[in-house]
Order: C-alpha cells, then sequence, then structure tokens
C-alpha cells in the first residue's frame, strides 16, 4: 500500500521555511549591559574624574551638585537627586563634610565609595568669624582640589575606585591616571617655583577655598576676608584686612 504525504497549504509551507532559513542565521547578539554609572558628587571632583573615564566603554559619568551651587554646604537634594544616588554603581566623594546634605542617602546606597579626601595631609579651616572677639572655629578645609599634589592623590582613589568596577579596563584607567597625575604635578612644581621667587610672602585670600593652592606655593596665608559666605565683610573687618 502507497503512504499519502497529508497536504501541506501554501501558507504553512512558506512558515516553514521561514523556520527554516532562520535556524541557519547566527544567535543575536546580547543585549548590551547596563552602563556602569558613576556619580562625582562635587564639580571638582566630576572635573578630575573626566579624563580618567576618557575611553572607557559602558562607563557614564554623571554629576551630582550643579556646578552653579558652588560650596555646597547648605545645598538641599532634589529627588532627582537622591535617585542618582541610589542607582549608582561608583560614588566618587570629596569627603570632609562638602556631603554633608547627603549623609542618609549616601550610608544607604549600595554602590563601591571612594572617599577622595583619605591620606591628604589637611589643613585647618575657619567658620563664621566673630567680630567682637574675632573667635575663629577651625576645622579641616575640604578644599584639597585646590592643591594639584592633592588633586593627585584624589586622582589615584578615583582611579582604584574605577579599576574594582571595571577590572577589564584597567590598563586603560591605569594611563588615563599616569596621564592626570603628571599634569598635576607639573603645575605643583609650578607653583612651587612662583612661591620661591617670593620668599616671605604673605597673600590675603578672598576665601579659604584656595588655603591649599597658596600652601602649595609655599606663600602664607595671613588671613581670610570672607570668613562667611552667606555675610559680606564689615567695613571694619575690611580695614583690619588692609
Amino acid at each position: 500500500m502507497l503512504a499519502i504525504a497529508p497536504r501541506c497549504s501554501s501558507r504553512t509551507a512558506a512558515s516553514l521555511l521561514i523556520l527554516a532559513l532562520l535556524s541557519l542565521l547566527p544567535l543575536p547578539l546580547q543585549a548590551a549591559s547596563r552602563p556602569v554609572h558613576v556619580l562625582a558628587t562635587t564639580y571638582p571632583v566630576w572635573q578630575l574624574a573626566r579624563p580618567l573615564v576618557a575611553g572607557l566603554e559602558n562607563v557614564r559619568l554623571d554629576l551630582l551638585i550643579p556646578a552653579a551651587t558652588g560650596c555646597p554646604h547648605d545645598y538641599a537634594p532634589t529627588p532627582a537627586d537622591l535617585t542618582k544616588v541610589a542607582t549608582a554603581d561608583v560614588i566618587l566623594m570629596n569627603g570632609l563634610g562638602l556631603e554633608a546634605a547627603f549623609a542618609p542617602a549616601l550610608a544607604q546606597a549600595e554602590a563601591r565609595k571612594a572617599d577622595c579626601s583619605q591620606g591628604i595631609a589637611l589643613l585647618a579651616g575657619r567658620s563664621d568669624h566673630e567680630e567682637e572677639g574675632h573667635d575663629h572655629h577651625h576645622d579641616d578645609n575640604p578644599h584639597v582640589f585646590t592643591s594639584p599634589a592633592a588633586a593627585a592623590q584624589m586622582a589615584g582613589t578615583m582611579a582604584e575606585a574605577l579599576i574594582r568596577a571595571c577590572p577589564e579596563q584597567a590598563e586603560t584607567v591605569r594611563s588615563n591616571a599616569a596621564a592626570l597625575q603628571k599634569g598635576l604635578l607639573d603645575l605643583e612644581n609650578r607653583l612651587a617655583a612662583l612661591g620661591a621667587a617670593h620668599p616671605g610672602a604673605c597673600v590675603l585670600l578672598q576665601h579659604d577655598s584656595l588655603a591649599y593652592m597658596m600652601h602649595s606655593a609655599g606663600l602664607k596665608v595671613m588671613d581670610v576676608l570672607q570668613e562667611n559666605e552667606e555675610q559680606a565683610p564689615s567695613a571694619a573687618r575690611l580695614l583690619e584686612c588692609i
């Protein structure tokens, strides 16, 4: 007895042909993984991080506190800011209290955190100046990034955090860090030469954020004009400084 093959409609045949052709194609590549989200808390930290992530694949650098904020001592976090902190994979921090407004969110964040002030020799800072007794309250000055040598140390701390997050791109990170640190240390040497050309010179700063830079230059800070960012110095204070 002859076996009779079942008849296939033209639509069924076409479907089978398409499936057969698809089986010959290579499997599609998996969707790219989510970029490594690197969050720099302050503008100076972000500026130092930019050359470190240059050339890295699948890495996104973001800034937390807007550049126009200036010193973020009294910054109020927005919901969008808190989302950035919660979703970051790596958080690069200045430390020394500049991120105080984000302390609870940073404590809860699961990201790798790098406090870039670690290991840096600190200078005393100054807070509100009292007119009557001229009593200064000293804390650590958080503006370490204004010293080129300190900024080079910060870059090294950032590079270590990036290498832990992207070990497969460690060579690129190290190369970027070496170039950045060389440029910063060259600038440190130029500042030292400037100070050496004016031995014993004293400077008056408008704000103590530049104290680290003056220290790199070997120049003595005789006073800080405006110690309270929210209040202009009085006439008596100006005369005292003069």
